[in-house]
This record gives C-alpha cells, sequence and structure tokens, in this order.
C-alpha cells in the first residue's frame, strides 16, 4: 500500500513538471514573438524617421516625382494649378506628399 503511495506521489511530481515546462515553453516563445514584432515595427520606424528627415530637407533624390494639373474651382472662379507629388513605395510602408 504504501509503495502505491510512493508510485503515485511520483506520477504526480511527473505531471506537475512536464506541465510547468509546457507553460514556460509558452511564455519563452510569446517573448520570442514579440521581440520579432518589436524588431520589425523598429525597422519601419527608423525608416519612416529617414523618410521624415528626407522630406524635411526636401531632398527628393531617392523619391518618384510627378507632376499633375489639377484645376480649382472657388466661388465660380477657376484656376489652374500644377502639383508635385513626392512618393516612396516599398512592401510595408507608402508615403505621398503634395506640393504646390
Amino acid at each position: 500500500m504504501e509503495k502505491q503511495k510512493n508510485y503515485l506521489k511520483n506520477s504526480f511530481t511527473l505531471i506537475e513538471t512536464i506541465f510547468a515546462i509546457f507553460l514556460l515553453l509558452i511564455v519563452i516563445m510569446g517573448f520570442k514573438s514579440f521581440e520579432e514584432k518589436d524588431a520589425f515595427s523598429s525597422k519601419i520606424y527608423m525608416k519612416l524617421n529617414d523618410i521624415e528627415n528626407l522630406f524635411t530637407v526636401k531632398n527628393y533624390s531617392s523619391f518618384q516625382t510627378n507632376s499633375k494639373n489639377i484645376e480649382i474651382v472657388k466661388d465660380d472662379k477657376s484656376s489652374f494649378e500644377t502639383l508635385k507629388i513626392v512618393s516612396y513605395e516599398d512592401e510595408n510602408i507608402r508615403v505621398f506628399k503634395y506640393e504646390k
């Protein structure tokens, strides 16, 4: 009878250990996934910061530039304006800037 209690206690300890290891693996995988997402968002943030700095100094050499003529109607008066469209696109970021 005493051996059965000892076996039961040992098997319960084994189940507790396996369950604890399983929970620990879930926590570790969660942190790893969080770090990967954080590194990805950090790269995007750095790229957006670089783009913003280039827009600020009006250095458009690494952007696509186009011009478009538009008609503006205000109080039954129409005027034509030429807009300069500066754009940047990659797989994660799409930025447009319109200038007169």
